[in-house]
């Protein structure tokens, strides 16, 4: 992928960010579950199901630049990386070192889609997601045309931890949705966050962001309180 993505990513998350105020972190980070298809085709490129190949895939993968956010590390791939693998720890490092530390991870996805320029994964869950603090984003390059390939991830979920350093104040949040973008533009998904430190706080989220400038946004937030 993939390099070209997550600036496409970062473009639409700062357009819905600004209409939605504070509760747009969280959708913010949850198309930022993108990089998590970064990883797992960084992962296909070079994949295998014997211990050794696994070892190989994390020293290639490591070190993979995401788009402007930073590098990737990952450690313990496991599993079939051709249809369902696991992996215990994927952190993004920027020249501070770690702002997003996630931890056992599970891709299930259809490696023959591929052939046609497509990513599909039938499930992406994270047992945790940390983000400890804004990362400081490198200069942005001239635009790049249409991305290398297009990605659908039918289900995500995850534990969602946004530190103060992040988002102003500690929020958790059980974190679902669904995401896809196509290579030649247009992003669309849905999201459902539930606070777990605020009961009654939610947010729910349906978006489609087209080619040019439309965007198409239906959400339901509450947030007491200043939220959490």
């Amino acid at each position: 992928m993939t390099e070209d993505a997550p600036d496409k990513v970062e473009e639409v998350v700062v357009k819905v960010r600004r209409r939605l105020g504070a509760p747009g972190w969280i959708i913010v980070i949850s198309v930022g579950l993108v990089l998590l298809v970064a990883a797992a085709l960084s992962l296909a490129r070079y994949g295998a199901i014997t211990p050794q190949g696994r070892m190989f895939v994390e020293a290639r993968a490591n070190g993979l630049k995401i788009g402007r956010m930073g590098r990737l590390k990952i450690e313990g791939v496991g599993g079939d990386l051709w249809r369902d693998f696991t992996v215990r720890r994927l952190t993004i490092v920027d020249e501070k070192g770690v702002w997003l530390d996630a931890q056992d991870l599970h891709v299930r996805w259809r490696y023959a889609e591929l052939f046609s320029r497509r990513f599909h994964a039938d499930e992406i869950a994270a047992r945790q997601i940390i983000v400890l603090r804004r990362p400081t984003l490198t200069p942005k390059g001239p635009p790049s045309g249409a991305a290398p390939i297009s990605a659908a991830i039918d289900a995500f979920a995850a534990r969602l931890d946004l530190r103060p350093e992040f988002s102003g104040r500690q929020g958790l949040y059980d974190l679902t949705g669904n995401y896809a973008f196509e290579r030649a533009g247009g992003q669309k998904g849905a999201i459902s966050a539930q606070s777990l430190l605020q009961g009654s706080d939610h947010l729910r989220a349906v978006f489609d962001l087209g080619r040019g400038k439309t965007i198409k946004l239906d959400a339901d937030i509450r947030e007491e309180q200043g939220g959490g």
